[in-house]
């Protein structure tokens, strides 16, 4: 069985992602990312690859998590991760958040209803 990361997604995946993203990656390092939808599929796979990266070639990026259900984000304490509970609309009232170089919004409406 192939290794897989804390979220149960295949490490060998994150890393054939990783690997052709180098240049890309390697432009966030020292960035500040939030990640909206941290539980979801965008978000997941997003803050999974990020965490990778920086384990696998010190790619560091300080990722901001935000989810509203923060206890299901198992990189939570990774170096480099920070999660946040709530949602894009409690954001404002989140001491020390700071700035950010980059949002990625992977977050939808709970009652998609898929």
């Amino acid at each position: 069985m192939a290794a897989q990361s804390p979220w149960g997604l295949p490490t060998g995946e994150l890393d054939a992602t990783c690997e052709p993203a180098g240049g890309d990656l390697e432009a966030l390092r020292g960035s500040r990312i939030l990640v909206t939808g941290g539980t979801g599929f965008l978000g997941r796979w997003i803050t999974a690859t990020l965490a990778r990266a920086s384990e696998r070639h010190g790619r560091g990026a300080d990722v901001v998590v935000v989810s509203r259900r923060p206890e299901r984000v198992p990189l939570a304490g990774r170096p480099g991760v920070r999660v946040v509970g709530g949602d894009v609309t409690t954001l404002a009232s989140s001491p020390g958040l700071g700035a950010f170089d980059a949002v990625i919004h992977g977050a939808a409406s709970s009652s998609a209803g898929y």
